[in-house]
């Protein structure tokens, strides 16, 4: 009976676990819809075109993501460190810099890659 309770304790515990693991992916995905909506929809589309910005439709093909996500977190560092593709990113865009944003992290920078690459697929 006691090796049943056990089992049966690991089981739960390992399905709270999966759970919590489900929940916090899709609180993540939600948070990177808004987070794009808020603060990359005004001058970036993926698919749509291009704006101010770049169209982010295959982004991750023209640009690995460990340059993408340290651009997001800080392109302004990029561009007066004279990064030749983030300065013909500013050059492309008529001189207009992509903002720094308040609070942008590693792990917000990649939500919103994977919420790209997800959206690019779509269009694909």
């Amino acid at each position: 009976m006691i090796k049943s309770t056990s089992a049966l304790y690991v089981n739960s515990v390992r399905n709270v676990v999966v759970a919590l693991m489900l929940a916090s992916a899709t609180a993540s995905a939600q948070d990177a819809v808004s987070d794009f909506r808020t603060n990359c929809m005004s001058c970036h589309t993926i698919g749509g075109g291009r704006l101010t910005g770049h169209d982010l439709k295959n982004v991750t093909q023209r640009r690995d993501k460990a340059w993408l996500t340290q651009f997001m977190v800080d392109p302004k560092a990029m561009i007066d460190g004279g990064d030749p593709y983030a300065v013909e990113l500013v050059r492309v865009a008529r001189g207009v810099v992509m903002p720094t944003l308040p609070g942008m992290t590693k792990a917000r920078a990649e939500a919103l890659l994977a919420l790209i690459e997800e959206s690019t697929d779509d269009y694909e």
